[in-house]
């Protein structure tokens, strides 16, 4: 389990944290806690920090003893409930590369995304940027909240700061980084997580095909009708089976008003 260690400072932004760690861990399968008090903490648990000031080496040797901990810098104006400033966002915004390339808004200088440091008495991993509110942005549509500039010749849509991810799942990167981190941690400090799969079976992927319905009916007298001459070119070309089943499902229709292969309610 996560053991979320949150900033004082940051109690005030609890709503939004919350609200981004809940779809962090439950869409990563982790589960997680809040604690204020590091005597809170247990033995087996994975320590997140997030707050303004990163932790002295010291105060890591001394928190992450035989325990693997992360921090995360707060931005917290990526928090904050009014509308942010166009121009704020554009300062903020850099791209890094990893499956895709990745939006993210931060006040740091370019570097790595994570550093690790490790010895053989604890673990300890850095985000170089504000992965919670970074989550926080995107899931509560702020960029819908900025003021966008209409470009003379262009459209809202080519406007927008994040126009040109507008093709690559970067929420889903996001999400790529904090598990691949993780499990890094877990893997090489010896240690073990209790992960519970997204989906029944721990599939990999799912995906969801649609089919565009113009007419619920299948058949009607117009539809019969001109029906009569696709009949005649599947007997002409011997597809006598099709033909068979075209017959059959009509012949259906007309003695039970029953729609072959269709499910929906009259």
């Amino acid at each position: 389990m996560f053991a979320v260690y949150l900033d004082r400072k940051l109690e005030r932004f609890q709503r939004q944290v919350q609200y981004s760690l809940d779809f962090l861990f439950e869409t990563s399968g982790y589960s997680h806690r809040l604690i204020y008090n590091l005597s809170e903490l247990r033995d087996t648990d994975i320590i997140l920090v997030y707050g303004m000031i990163e932790p002295t080496e010291d105060e890591v040797r001394q928190i992450a003893q035989g325990r693997i901990m992360f921090f995360i810098p707060c931005e917290p104006e990526l928090l904050k409930e009014e509308p942010l400033r166009r121009s704020l966002v554009e300062n903020m915004l850099t791209e890094r590369k990893f499956n895709y390339a990745v939006p993210i808004l931060t006040n740091k200088e370019k570097a790595k995304p994570v550093i690790v440091k490790r010895s053989e008495d604890y673990y300890f991993g850095k985000y170089n940027f504000d992965l919670i509110a970074n989550i926080f942005f995107h899931l509560s549509g702020k960029e819908d909240d900025m003021k966008e500039s209409k470009a003379s010749g262009k459209s809202t849509q080519e406007t927008r700061l994040f126009h040109h991810f507008s093709n690559s799942p970067f929420v889903n990167e996001l999400l790529w980084i904090f598990e691949n981190f993780t499990s890094e941690a877990v893997e090489n400090f010896r240690s073990y997580s209790v992960r519970k799969a997204y989906w029944p079976q721990g599939e990999q992927m799912a995906a969801a095909l649609t089919y565009n319905i113009i007419h619920l009916q299948k058949w009607n007298w117009k539809r019969l009708l001109s029906s009569v001459v696709e009949d005649i070119g599947l007997l002409l070309s011997f597809r006598w089976k099709q033909w068979g089943v075209n017959v059959t499902g009509k012949f259906r229709y007309l003695s039970t008003n029953e729609e072959p292969w269709w499910n929906f309610p009259q």
